[in-house]
């Protein structure tokens, strides 16, 4: 279903707060740069020949949870704008993450000498 692109981060909200909810399934996103008209949106596409420079490229975004599909067409000149409100409502709505646990790899006193000490003997 293609929305405008406020509909579409109320629907993106949505769309997060239902997978927290019901505890399954993810929220995919996916960004695709599309080279199109402005008069030819979606459908087959024209052949753009010698005219492909004053296309102006638009960017497809879309989300699905399971089978609820949302997208939205973004203009270049918007693309900024709108990466950021994306990113806004990303950054407030993953607090579930874990925060991962770091892993030392500490070498033993008697291997690090080993080490150094089969260096040494391969440069003489």
């Amino acid at each position: 279903m293609r929305v405008s692109q406020d509909a579409f981060l109320n629907e993106l909200i949505k769309l997060i707060e239902r997978s927290k909810d019901e505890g399954k399934g993810s929220v995919n996103m996916c960004f695709k740069r599309i080279l199109t008209s402005e008069e030819k949106i979606g459908g087959k596409p024209k052949k753009h020949g010698k005219h492909a420079q004053d296309i102006e490229p638009v960017c497809l975004l879309r989300a699905t949870l399971g089978s609820k599909k949302i997208s939205t067409i973004i203009p270049f000149k918007d693309h900024v704008r709108f990466q950021q409100q994306v990113g806004v409502i990303l950054k407030v709505h993953m607090d579930g993450l874990k925060q991962r646990k770091s892993k030392k790899n500490k070498l033993s006193s008697k291997k690090v000498k080993r080490k150094t000490r089969n260096r040494s003997s391969n440069r003489q």
